[in-house]
Formats: C-alpha cells, structure tokens, sequence
C-alpha cells in the first residue's frame, strides 16, 4: 500500500514539479528582463534629459565675462552695443563673434572670440591716443561744443585726442560758429570764433534786397557802432547817404539816419571811448563829402556834411556847400530849404551869438547905473570907487552895448537881404524890429521894420499884428491922425480877423479925439451892423447913447437903450443904465 501510493504521489506530482521549477526558472529570467529594462529606461531617460539640457543651454547661450584695461570702455558684441566693461555678455551663442572696445582718448580694439562651454573670458588692453589741445576764444562769449559734448565757455582750453574734431561755438541771439579741425598730437591749436547775430543776418539781407530802405541800413549801422566796428559802419552810413537820394526812400527813414550820425559824433549812445570817435570823425566827413561830390542835389549829404563843417569851425566851407546845392537845385521847395540853412547857419547865427553878448553887456549897464542912483557916500564904501568913476564905467558899458546892439542888426539885415522873399528873412527882421523897440529904443527904425515885413510877408501871420502894433503905436504917442490911418488900413487889409471889431472902436476913438463926431458915429454904428456878436457891442452901444442924448436925438437914443438892455441885460452898461431909470 505505501509503495503502490509512492508511486502513485511520485507519478501525480511529477508534471507538476516540472512546472514548478520551469515557473520558477522563468520568473527569474522576467525579474531579470525587467531589471534590464527598467535599467535601459532609466539611462535613456537620463540620457534624454541631458541631450534636452545640453540643448537649452545652446538655447539660452553661453556668458562671456569682458574686462578692459583702463576700464569704462564701451563694448560692442557683434557690433551691438552691451555696456561698459567690465561686464558680462550673457546669451551668447556657440561659435566666433567679434567684440570691439571703444573708449574716448584711446585707439578702437576689435578682438574675435570662440565661443565655448570651456571659453567664458575675454579681456584687452586700450592703448591712449597721442592728444592734443584746443584753445576757442569768441567775440562775443558762447558756449563751446566739441563732437557735439558741451565743454564750456570761451575762453577755454581743451585736451582732445588727436584727429578730426568739430568745433561748435553758440551764443545766445547769434547764428552758430562752426569749424573742423584736424589737431595733431602734440599740436596746440588756437581758434577765434566770431560770432555773428541773427539780427544782423537779417538786415543784411533786407539791404540786399531793398537798398533804399535806409531803415534797415541805419539799424545795421547802429549795430556795428554798439559792437565797435566802425570801419563797416561807416560804409553802410556812406550807403545810407547814398541812398537817401532815390525817391523810393522814406524821407522819415533818411532823418533817422542823420540822427545816428549825429549821435555817433556826439558820442550820446557811447560808440566806443571818446577817442576811437575822434579818431573817426575825419572818415566820417570824408564819405559825406564823396557822397555830396557825386550827388551834389542830396540833401541829407548837404545837410550833414554843413552840420558837421559848422562843428569843426569850418565855416567858409560849410556855406560854399549850401552855394554849390543852391546852384544845383531844381525844386523851390529845396531851395527855400537850402537858403534857409545858409541863413541860419551863417548870418543868424552870428547875430544869435551877437545878441547873447550884447544882452550881456545890458545887463552890466543896469548894474552899473542902478549903483549910480545910490549916494556916493554908500558908493564910495561898497565899491572902493567915486560916483564919478561908476557914471564913466556905466557910460562906457553903454557904449559897448548898443555898438553890440547895432552889430546884431547888421547881421540880421544881411540874411534878410540875402534871400528876402522866404521865411527867415522875416524872423531875422523881426529880430531887428524887436531890438529897436526894446534894447536900441528907436520907435522910427521899429515903424519902418514893421511895414518891411508886412510888405514882403503880406500873408504872414503876423502881418496884421504888426500893422496893429504900427497903428497902437501912434494911438498911444496922441498922434490919432496917423493912428487912425494905419487902423483904415488894417480894416481894408484884414477885416475877416477877429480883432477887427476892436480896431474898428479904437478908430472911432481917434475920430472922437480929432472932434469927428459925426465920423466917429458912423463908424460905431457900422460895428453893430458888420459884427452883431462882438463883446465890443456893449461899449459901442454906450457910447451911441450917450452921444445920441447929447444930441438931443431922442429916437435912437430910445432905440440903442431898448437893444442894450434885451441883449445885453447882464453887462455892467445895461445893469447901470437900469439902475439910473429906476431912480
């Protein structure tokens, strides 16, 4: 039984252990498959992971430290600029690039570089440029720019690098002075900007273009006196002359220009020191006689080239300049002008300083017969000096006077006479006039001045007060028969003037005092008829009634007595005259 079962346990598990160790067999070699397996994903997985690291490095690229020596210079990868070293260039790709070093004052650098994982610096050395140095003044002060870098204001004193530099000199209101210079090493270059003004550009180009607007002339001109150039100024004053003579210029504008040249000469705006102006004078005639030789009918070069002989005291010069463009004139106008200079550049001024001295010498006389008036006691003790001695020095000062007195006439006679129909001749009579009614009593030679001027200006304005001043003039001597005339003549000459009504009452007041009554009435009852409204009326209608009483002419008495009191209710006649009827 346990063989038979044996057998039978060996015969039934037989196929069973069989599978078992074959099972077991193969387990082993599956375990170990997977170990393998797991083993190879592993290194691939690590394998991948660093081929995809490597490429994101190659990606992101690789950092360059770049040094220099000195440090500060601009560096450039590639020709893009990073920075100034010393820095780092991150992102830089696998392979050669080209890195350039800049740095002021210093030779440019290019150094190529392979870019590696095992290459991560690049460093040079920067050699200095042999420099140079650069002194800008200017005139006037500005700002000095060198390569387009502000470095300060003339004058100043610069070191560059050697080579080609742009030089930039601005000021403010002026247009910007510009040079390129090629400065060697070692050189020391000297550079004088002079600057010029925006406002002068300008009206250089406005006198290119419009030549006879001496406006623009002038301004330029008084431009180059502020900056002290006077040689160009003079040109363009010399210009200016010249141009005054065509027609298209403003005559305001060629006054204008006269005043700068006198303002120059004068020195009023301070043109420089007093003795650069002198020194210029001379110039300044000479151009007005050029100007005034090749346009002798200019008159502003008559004008000012007489002006300026008359300030040098050359007299004989400035009046055969007036001569030569009184010839040359063709207008009346001109040659009233030019005449009127000659005269009053020559014959009235000398009177003028005539009169001054011979007001003067008036003056010592009042003095002196002012002191003889006192008693010689009081004259003895002030002055040292006997009453005698004092009436001899006041005779003489006398003397003195009226042979000044006498000269001034004679100088004002001569520039009446030298051109007697214009207006100065009848200021230069006027004078005359008045010194012989004033200062040399002549009431004769005063009468006959006065009709010389009303004959020769009978439409002058002061015509009818000069045959006024002839008639009161003999109104107040009592000669009424003269007076009375000269007044006839004033109302036949000037009967639309305003004081006609009053002269026309001072002839009835001469013909009342030569017992012309009856003239007299006429002539104060022709003043209510011609002037209704004069303020004369009132006094003419008192004296209608009181004559008209005394002549036992009742009607018109009653008549000129109802008139003054309606229209003249307020006036002291009409208030007395009702006064005397209410008593």
């Amino acid at each position: 039984m346990t063989d038979s079962s044996e057998k039978w346990e060996a015969s039934a598990f037989s196929p069973m252990r069989s599978f078992y160790h074959l099972c077991t067999l193969n387990g082993l070699r599956v375990i170990f498959s997977g170990l393998v397996l797991t083993a190879a994903i592993s290194w691939f997985l690590g394998r991948f992971a660093f081929v995809l690291s490597q490429m994101e490095v190659e990606q992101q690229g690789f950092t360059v430290e770049v040094t220099s020596e000195p440090p500060g210079a601009m560096v450039f990868v590639d020709d893009q600029y990073v920075g100034l070293s010393p820095l780092e260039t991150p992102g830089l790709k696998e392979g050669l690039h080209l890195i350039r070093f800049e740095k002021h004052d210093h030779k440019s650098r290019v150094q190529p570089i392979e870019v590696t994982r095992h290459n991560a610096q690049v460093t040079t050395m920067l050699k200095r440029l042999p420099s140079a140095r650069i002194f800008v003044s200017a005139s006037p002060a500005g700002e000095v720019k060198v390569d387009g870098r502000e470095c300060g204001e003339t004058p100043l004193e610069l070191e560059v690098r050697a080579g080609l530099h742009k030089i930039e000199v601005i000021g403010e209101g002026y247009l910007s002075w510009e040079r390129q210079v090629d400065a060697k090493g070692g050189e020391r270059v000297e550079l004088e900007a002079k600057l010029k003004s925006r406002l002068e550009e300008f009206l250089l180009e406005r006198v290119a273009e419009e030549p006879w607007r001496v406006a623009f002339v002038y301004e330029l001109a008084h431009h180059y006196l502020v900056g002290g150039d006077f040689d160009r100024a003079l040109e363009l004053i010399e210009q200016g002359l010249r141009s005054t003579y065509d027609p298209r210029c403003p005559t305001g504008e060629a006054s204008r220009l006269i005043q700068e040249i006198d303002n120059f000469w004068t020195g009023q705006f301070n043109f420089g020191t007093a003795e650069k102006r002198t020194a210029m004078q001379p110039k300044l005639v000479a151009l007005c006689e050029r100007v005034f030789k090749e346009q002798p009918r200019n008159v502003a070069a008559v004008y000012e080239l007489g002006v300026l002989y008359q300030r040098l005291g050359r007299g004989d010069e400035m009046l055969n300049v007036y001569q030569t463009a009184y010839r040359s004139f063709k207008t009346e106008r001109a040659r009233r002008y030019i005449a009127h200079e000659i005269i009053s550049k020559n014959d009235m001024a000398r009177a003028s300083a005539l009169l001054t001295e011979a007001h003067r010498l008036r003056k010592e006389y009042v003095r002196l017969q002012g002191l003889t008036d006192k008693p010689p006691a009081k004259v003895q003790e002030k002055l040292g000096s006997t009453l005698e001695s004092l009436k001899k020095q006041a005779a003489a000062a006398k003397v003195k006077m009226e042979a000044k007195y006498r000269d001034t006439i004679e100088s004002y006679e001569a520039g009446a006479k030298l051109f007697p129909s214009l207006e100065i001749a009848k200021n230069c009579l006027t004078q005359v006039a008045s010194i012989y009614q004033t200062y040399l009593p002549d009431q004769a030679k005063y009468i006959e001045t006065l009709r010389r001027i009303i004959k020769q200006f009978p439409l002058a304005g002061v015509a009818h007060g000069y045959q006024k001043n002839i008639a009161d003039h003999f109104y107040s001597k009592g000669l009424y028969h003269q007076a009375a005339e000269e007044y006839r003549t004033y109302l036949k000459q000037y009967a639309d003037r305003d004081n006609s009504p009053s002269v026309t009452f001072l002839l009835a007041q001469c013909q009342l005092s030569l017992k012309d009554a009856k003239g007299a009435v006429a002539t104060l009852e022709s003043i209510l008829e011609n002037y209704p409204d004069s303020p004369e009326n009132p006094t003419v209608m008192s004296k209608l009634l009181s004559h008209y009483q005394a002549g036992g002419n009742h009607k018109k008495a009653a008549n000129v007595l109802s008139r003054l009191l309606s229209e003249y209710a307020h006036t002291p006649f009409a208030e007395q005259l009702e006064t005397n009827k209410n008593r």
